[in-house]
């Protein structure tokens, strides 16, 4: 009895555990749909690395458990496989049934206007889909495009870019004016297209929002031996002025008398190979890096000979006179000729040098020379150094020592700012400041900072 007891209760716990067995394999596996376009009953993490869709624990293969709606290219619903659907570039939108499925909508297009059309049609013609069951009474698809030539066209936000203009969504042609104001070398203004304004010898299209009526195109002009005139570039330059650039007024522009010599310290290379030897410079002064036109040029060009450069480096003094710097900044076109080549024409350096203006002008009018106040300025470009009063050593990437001489009286106010192109952006740190010296640090703005050798200007103000 007891044996027959026995085998009973060893029955009983086999039976119990197939019978657990069998509700977890229930609770672990359901329907794969594979790519095969056939079903399967496996796992979730099988179905998965197999690039099957997993229907859910516990879900079974029947009939139809694969398909779905499925918006065919043509903008039809039709059922079938869910990956026939992709396989044939249609976008599945419902489990098994095209019932209620809409798989059209609005479209807004390029040029601007809306059509109701399927999402692969309208995203291959660069339209803008706005979902399915959408309807073109409920969209603002574009607006007015003024285009560079002057004429107008219906576009939108995404297709209407430089130099074109978007006038906005719902703008149309009629309520735009794709007219801008330029800028004439004599000082005048004409409304006209930005191409108009390329037309015009010497133009500054001020932008589609500019218009004449509100825009300024004179400058102060200032004179070494005369008052400060307000005008055109054109007129400015043909009297043996200084054009401060538009929008300048004689207020504050024209610096008093004072000293404004500078030495330039460059370094020229030839080949990619420090030069050596002797050489004739032409220097000129511009108010644009690449300008040709006569109205740029600020002054008259200087012309020095017999010019020595050693390991690449020379030095040159040059004065531009009083009127060829204000608060804008300037750029330096060097041009050279060596000795040792035979005689010709002068060769031209290329980019011009930055000339970028301090935070203070050479002297201002507000402040008094019986301060006794010293203003010390200059500026590195990366290769070149330009200013006086001062020695310029660089012990280090990104690391720069200058050595004021004489030295201040007193500690000075010192300023400094990076140039702003080309990339990447930096920033300057003031890491010490005596007397006689200070050091900057130039870094970059991104992540930690790092040391890097790029242009930067400062001022230095203090007693005597």
């Amino acid at each position: 009895m007891n044996c027959i007891k026995r085998r009973w209760q060893v029955t009983a716990s086999a039976l119990f555990i197939l019978l657990a067995t069998n509700v977890v394999r229930a609770q672990t596996t359901g329907a794969c749909c594979l790519p095969n376009t056939t079903c399967s009953i496996t796992t979730s993490a099988s179905c998965s690395f197999s690039g099957g869709l997993y229907h859910g624990n516990g879900s079974i293969c029947s009939a139809g458990v694969c398909d779905v709606g499925c918006c065919a290219v043509n903008g039809a619903c039709g059922v079938t496989n869910v990956f026939t659907c992709t396989n044939a570039n249609g976008i599945p939108r419902a489990a098994g049934t095209c019932t209620g499925v809409v798989c059209t909508g609005a479209c807004c297009e390029a040029n601007g206007t809306c059509a109701v059309q399927d999402s692969q049609t309208c995203t291959g013609n660069s339209g803008q889909f706005k979902g399915f069951g959408s309807q073109c009474a409920n969209q603002i698809c574009g607006g007015a495009c003024c285009q560079s030539d002057g004429t107008c066209a219906l576009s939108n936000d995404t297709t209407c870019v430089a130099p074109d203009t978007f006038q906005g969504l719902g703008t149309t042609c009629g309520g735009v004016d794709c007219s801008g104001a330029c800028c004439l070398p004599d000082g005048s203004c004409e409304d006209v297209s930005e191409a108009g304004c390329a037309q015009l010898q010497g133009g500054v299209f001020l932008g589609l929002t500019a218009a004449c009526a509100t825009s300024v195109c004179t400058g102060a002009c200032c004179h070494t031996d005369g008052p400060c005139v307000e005008g055109g570039p054109l007129e400015c330059n043909q009297q043996g002025g200084a054009y401060q650039g538009r929008g300048t007024t004689c207020v504050n522009e024209c610096p008093v008398e004072q000293p404004t010599a500078f030495t330039y310290q460059g370094q020229l290379k030839r080949d990619g190979v420090p030069f050596n030897g002797q050489i004739d410079g032409r220097f000129s002064l511009w108010i644009s890096a690449a300008g040709q036109i006569a109205t740029d040029q600020v002054g008259t060009a200087q012309t020095t000979n017999n010019i020595n450069v050693v390991d690449g480096l020379f030095t040159v003094p040059l004065d531009f006179g009083h009127a060829s710097f204000g608060e804008h900044a300037r750029w330096l076109q060097i041009e050279v000729h060596s000795h040792g080549d035979p005689p010709g024409a002068f060769t031209k350096l290329s980019p011009r040098q930055a000339l970028t203006p301090t935070p203070f002008s050479l002297q201002t009018r507000s402040i008094a020379t019986d301060e006794e106040l010293r203003i010390v300025r200059g500026s590195f470009d990366g290769n070149i150094v330009v200013g006086t009063g001062f020695h310029f050593t660089s012990p280090g990437t990104g690391v720069f020592d200058i050595t004021f001489d004489p030295p201040f009286g007193n500690l000075p106010t010192v300023t400094a700012t990076s140039y702003a192109l080309p990339p990447p952006e930096t920033t300057v740190a003031i890491r010490e400041v005596g007397y006689d010296h200070v050091q900057f640090f130039v870094l970059t703005t991104s992540g930690s900072g790092t040391l890097i050798n790029k242009g930067f200007h400062f001022i230095a103000i203090g007693p005597r």
